[in-house]
């Protein structure tokens, strides 16, 4: 079998362009091989920058916002202790003036509790 093969393609002068064709065939065969493989290098590689990139902006997303939150904590307890005593109506205006909606938005809210005395 593979002797006719070669007495076909390779002996007989009147398959040249049998021959020429197929080596065609084949050469750009291996050209698109190396093509697909390369392109899916390429997207694989991006994909993974990419995912890299969106992990990294999540993880600056959620450090920005606990920092901020830990801030809003340190400026109430500093608001604490900068007074002897707070009242609500000082509290509503330190909110008010913390801007927490623009600031810190999806945050629902923010209070304080007083310790009250068993006897009152």
């Amino acid at each position: 079998m593979i002797n006719f093969f070669k007495l076909l393609l390779f002996s007989n002068p009147n398959f040249r362009y049998i021959r020429k064709s197929l080596i065609v065939l084949f050469c750009f065969l291996a050209l698109t091989l190396v093509a697909v493989f390369y392109a899916s290098r390429e997207d694989a590689i991006k994909e993974q920058n990419e995912l890299l990139l969106s992990g990294n902006e999540l993880m600056t997303k959620m450090s920005t916002r606990l920092h901020d939150h830990a801030l809003l904590l340190r400026s109430g307890s500093a608001f604490f202790a900068a007074s002897d005593t707070v009242t609500r109506k000082q509290w509503k205006v330190f909110v008010e003036d913390m801007k927490i909606d623009k600031n810190l938005p999806g945050l629902q809210g923010i209070g304080f509790a007083i310790i009250i005395p068993e006897n009152q």
